[in-house]
């Protein structure tokens, strides 16, 4: 990811060297006054994801949220790292003197951080643990099942282990598909070839978050500088942020479904009854979203 932020760096700088020839005598240096296309890269710095809440629908258990740590063992809790994937746009937007109006479509990913697992799809697993009434006929071999230690060392159920039913969930990171309206100001525009702006944005995204899509409203905020390689290119480099309004994930669907407890007789007798145990529904999960990182583009003005 950095060897990437480092050649648009030198493009940049190629660029920005060649241009300033070109531009010396051109006299429409930031005077331009009409359509514009862009195309930028967004690349994340941090984020502001927050941790990891929930709660089954049909029960009201408050055991809380469990997953596996860095060492591979099962513990309370859910705050996962992630890191950058892909992210970029692209705009359609008139400019009038210092101001500019855009549509931009945004594409962003996040990907869950798994390099500290030698096993990446504990990274991924997360489960909702239920109480012990609502844990009624959990086995060793049931593929819903939970208990205190590293799941992948209960097979030969040992004494003491506390099996609970667990809704359990993957978490692949997060992908937004927004559409932003947004707008700009520009500074000192036609007193240098650095015109610094500042810009909001507001709109609407598709965002894909433990298997399930919602949309949401997302807002933005840039502040950078744009530098005129000729009299129709423009490139630009600046900080963005990116958000979502909301925190709340409804109707996530578990990977493996926990079923209803009934009362039955299994062969040899000894009645048993499992009807404490209800079926699994859905989820409602609770994680902030934002991202700030680092934005280039390069515009064309007709």
């Amino acid at each position: 990811m950095i060897s990437k932020k480092l050649g648009l760096a030198c493009v940049l700088a190629v660029l920005l060297t060649f241009s300033s020839k070109c531009l010396s005598n051109d006299t429409q240096i930031n005077n331009l006054e009409n359509f514009y296309v862009k195309a930028s890269y967004f690349g994340a710095l941090f984020n502001n994801i927050g941790p990891f809440q929930g709660k089954e629908d049909n029960t009201t258990d408050k055991d809380g949220v469990f997953s596996f740590n860095k060492n591979e063992r099962i513990e309370a809790g859910y705050n996962p790292k992630y890191v950058p994937g892909f992210a970029g746009s692209v705009a359609v937007g008139y400019l009038l003197e210092n101001m500019r109006v855009e549509f931009e479509g945004l594409y962003s990913q996040i990907d869950l951080y798994d390099e500290d697992y030698s096993d990446k799809n504990k990274a991924k697993y997360v489960e909702l643990r239920r109480n012990k009434e609502r844990s009624a006929g959990v086995e060793c071999n049931s593929p819903w099942r939970s208990g205190k230690i590293d799941i992948n060392l209960q097979e030969n159920c040992k004494v003491g282990v506390e099996l609970r039913a667990a809704f359990k969930m993957r978490n692949e990171g997060f992908n937004n598909l927004a559409g932003m309206i947004n707008v700009y100001h520009d500074f000192n525009k036609g007193e240098t070839q650095f015109v610094p702006y500042a810009g909001i944005g507001g709109g609407l995204t598709k965002v894909k978050f433990l298997g399930r899509t919602r949309y949401a409203f997302a807002y933005q905020a840039k502040l950078g500088v744009n530098y005129q390689l000729t009299t129709q290119v423009q490139a630009s480099a600046g900080l963005r942020y990116f958000g979502i309004l909301g925190n709340v994930f409804k109707d996530i669907i578990p990977t493996i479904k926990i079923p209803k407890g009934e009362e039955y007789t299994p062969p040899g007798g000894n009645e048993i009854d499992e009807t404490a145990r209800v079926e699994s529904t859905t989820a409602t999960i609770t994680n902030r979203f934002g991202i700030y990182g680092l934005d280039f583009g390069l515009t064309y003005h007709f």
